[in-house]
């Protein structure tokens, strides 16, 4: 998508992959959470539900206005 539609260069494109990628290196800090504060009662479950649901958005809003403008494609990456 990047080299493609936004015709971004292998230095840049890896930089924003770094980005992209942040979400899963601060994956251990989420579980201390989720474990530490449950949401509606529950410990896991609701925020399964919760971050699934934004991630089906995030994907449905990517599809549509993705290709327009480079930094909201990079914000919807990183909140999928």
């Amino acid at each position: 998508m990047f080299k493609d539609d936004f015709h971004i260069g292998p230095a840049r494109m890896g930089m924003y992959m770094s980005y992209i990628t942040l979400p899963w290196v601060i994956k251990p800090i989420w579980g201390l959470l989720t474990d530490a504060k449950p949401l509606f009662g529950y410990r896991r479950k609701s925020y399964l539900i919760l971050f699934g649901f934004l991630g089906t958005v995030g994907w449905i809003l990517l599809a549509y206005y993705g290709l327009n403008d480079l930094y909201i494609a990079l914000g919807l990456l990183l909140l999928i």
